[in-house]
């Protein structure tokens, strides 16, 4: 089950919110008559709080309680199933030149520049000035993510384009065990061990096979900002195929451009 605000993604929770949700949850327990439910942990995620009910009388008891927890002052809360939890997607983009104003301005560079894309239900998750850019860390809607990798990952920027690919931070549950988060984690990606540009590169010529030994796929755990290159490759087969009228030295390799 989720416990999440009713108008999410609109509206989400914050760490400190997440916190004390918790600890109202457990109050309510406390003050329950008999028994009032069983958990096997409980996970922060992307503006909200994943508990791992025991049986169905938990989950019956969480519905009931989470829009009317006592001394709760944040957005009003629902609980949903797993299945009807709505999709969010983790993303990082480096946004050049943008520094001197909030990083606010640039996702609006973002929204007004890419015909369709909607940026109302993205959420900074974290943000850093880096070389006169703005570092971005986003919670996407799925509709965004589908249009973003629809179009190879790459979204106009200012007078070129910028990459956004997809990000995993490290799962820190609230309670539990590093390896009980990792359930609920998503499938390790592949990674490339060879270059990008190479697989690329054979990928636009059209040759029957790449290169012994150029790259090598191969599946580990995701950390830090390591992006699914499965994902990648899609977005670019069908940039590919897009922009077969486009130069021939056209530059795929994902690469982010010094504006």
């Amino acid at each position: 089950m989720a416990v999440l605000p009713r108008n999410y993604p609109a509206e989400v929770l914050g760490s400190e919110e997440l916190t004390v949700l918790q600890d109202s949850i457990m109050d309510e327990v406390y003050n329950g008559c008999g028994y009032t439910g069983s958990f096997h942990g409980v996970y922060f995620r992307s503006g909200m709080l994943l508990v791992d009910c025991k049986d169905e009388n938990t989950t019956t008891w969480l519905a009931e309680i989470a829009p009317k927890l006592n001394g709760w002052k944040g957005p009003v809360l629902c609980a949903r199933r797993g299945e009807d939890i709505p999709s969010m997607h983790s993303m990082t983009v480096f946004l050049p030149r943008s520094a001197g104003k909030p990083y606010q301005f640039a996702i609006g560079l973002i929204r007004n520049q890419n015909d369709g894309l909607s940026t109302s239900a993205w959420r900074v998750v974290d943000s850093s000035i880096e070389d006169a850019g703005w570092r971005l860390n986003i919670t996407i809607d799925d509709e965004s993510y589908k249009l973003i990798r629809k179009e190879g990952f790459r979204l106009n920027f200012r007078f070129s384009s910028v990459v956004m690919r997809p990000w995993r931070p490290k799962t820190t549950p609230a309670e539990g065990t590093a390896e009980e988060a990792m359930l609920l984690d998503e499938t390790p990606t592949q990674s490339v061990t060879g270059t990008l540009e190479q697989a690329t590169a054979t990928m636009v010529h059209g040759a029957t096979a790449v290169a012994e030994g150029a790259v090598t796929m191969g599946t580990k755990e995701c950390e830090g900002e390591l992006p699914s290159t499965q994902e990648l490759l899609e977005g670019l087969k069908g940039q590919v195929q897009q922009g077969s009228n486009e130069d021939s030295d056209d530059d795929l390799s994902l690469l982010e451009p010094i504006l």
